[in-house]
């Protein structure tokens, strides 16, 4: 991995890779939300070993729109992660730019909050969730998500993280 990557992202990564690898894990981009389609937030069906849910998704740098499994499952991730540290549901609103008035934003909210609460707990060991800083610089972690080869999610390839460090 990139020497600029620390030993914490360095196993973000690994896990990710580790969690699609399995094949415990499938991310499907859902028809475009006409609410979320101006602000580049998606909606994502993901299934975990078995378990499916709806989730949102930034779509700003298009990381959902690659076949990259680790870079989308981290984006989710992240996306939950902002959830559930979020101050309260204007906040929240406000940073993802979202109508705190509308009845169909506060459904969006409470299924956000519900799956942060249980979709981090499937995986184990824990996935640390990508800061984001590194999302909107597209350092660390994220950087070296993005420069991954897309054929990750294939059960039959074999990744030495320690190889990819050198």
């Amino acid at each position: 991995m990139n020497s600029g990557t620390n030993k914490t992202e360095r196993t973000v990564v690994g896990r990710l890779i580790e969690a699609v690898r399995g094949g415990q894990v499938s991310i499907h981009r859902l028809p475009e939300n006409t609410l979320l389609q101006p602000l580049d937030i998606c909606e994502i069906r993901l299934k975990v070993a078995g378990k499916a849910f709806t989730c949102l998704a930034d779509n700003e740098y298009g990381d959902m729109d690659t076949d990259n499994l680790p870079l989308q499952l981290g984006a989710i991730l992240s996306a939950l992660d902002h959830v559930s540290s979020a101050k309260g549901f204007s906040d929240w609103c406000e940073d993802l730019g979202l109508d705190a008035n509308l009845d169909e934003v506060h459904e969006l909210w409470q299924r956000e909050r519900e799956n942060a609460a249980t979709v981090p707990q499937l995986f184990t060991p824990a996935i640390k969730p990508i800061s984001g800083y590194d999302w909107q610089l597209g350092a660390g972690g994220v950087k070296e998500l993005r420069a991954l080869p897309h054929r990750l999610a294939r059960p039959d390839l074999h990744i030495d993280m320690a190889q990819r460090s050198k």
